[in-house]
């Protein structure tokens, strides 16, 4: 059977899938017409529609959790993404419900029409909720870094920046450093150990090791961390070459 296309499949509401732009975070308009994109990528090899659309909120949730990681942002958790993109799209369908029957009454074009335009506001997964990001009460790993927070309230509101590219030489300077921090601590553990008497030598190295193994493994996992972090650009990045990475002006 002939596969349809996508102008084929125009939602009544958003017009044709189209992939996600990964230089802003995205709208809810975003969100539902990457998600339309990504559904019929994946019906020619589905064999059951619920299991599709579940694959496809799944794979929706964690590129928008992706592009806000790019932006050096933290999100709530992919569960919690994926509930509110499954509850969206249920809003959608009942609003198409009656589309047929409806389409050419003027008051549920109105209708249409205002659920469009609501839908251009930032899908905001933000951990953070705080209104005031400059006096945030969240705990450390849910809070806007300080160079992010205007680039937060633009995507709020005007949405005029966008994501820029990564800083190379910051991430390896983060790499490094991490480096050093790891072979401190590697250094103050050899300084710790004493010599103990023989009926207690035994006991005291298992300690040591187990105490060096949890050391450099919770060092390790920073490491990744900061790599991962040192990815994304916004952070690292002068404050005047950052703003002119934000509005997209060349160098």
């Amino acid at each position: 059977m002939a596969r349809n296309t996508r102008s084929e499949l125009k939602c009544p509401i958003f017009g044709a899938s189209n992939n996600i732009n990964e230089t802003v975070l995205p709208t809810y308009e975003d969100m539902n017409t990457y998600f339309n994109y990504v559904e019929h990528e994946l019906k020619p090899i589905a064999t059951n529609p619920q299991q599709t659309a579940t694959e496809t909120s799944q794979i929706v949730a964690k590129k928008i959790q992706e592009i806000w990681s790019r932006a050096s942002i933290p999100t709530v958790q992919q569960c919690s993404i994926i509930k509110r993109i499954t509850n969206y799209r249920l809003k959608i369908r009942n609003l198409l419900k009656p589309y047929k029957q409806r389409s050419g009454v003027a008051s549920y074009k109105k209708q249409l029409n205002d659920f469009r335009t609501q839908s251009k506001v930032l899908f905001d997964v933000a951990a953070c909720k705080c209104l005031d990001l400059n006096n945030c009460s969240c705990d450390k790993v849910s809070k806007v870094p300080a160079a992010e927070r205007p680039f937060l309230e633009d995507q709020r509101t005007q949405r005029r920046m966008v994501i820029g590219a990564i800083d190379i030489t910051m991430s390896k300077k983060l790499q490094d450093r991490e480096k050093r921090n790891l072979l401190q601590i590697q250094k103050q553990l050899n300084e710790n150990v004493v010599h103990l008497p023989k009926n207690r030598s035994r006991q005291k190295r298992i300690a040591t090791e187990t105490l060096t193994h949890e050391s450099i493994s919770s060092a390790e996992a920073s490491t990744v961390q900061q790599k991962s972090l040192a990815s994304y650009n916004v952070l690292q990045l002068p404050v005047l070459a950052r703003t002119l990475d934000r509005f997209g002006i060349s160098d």
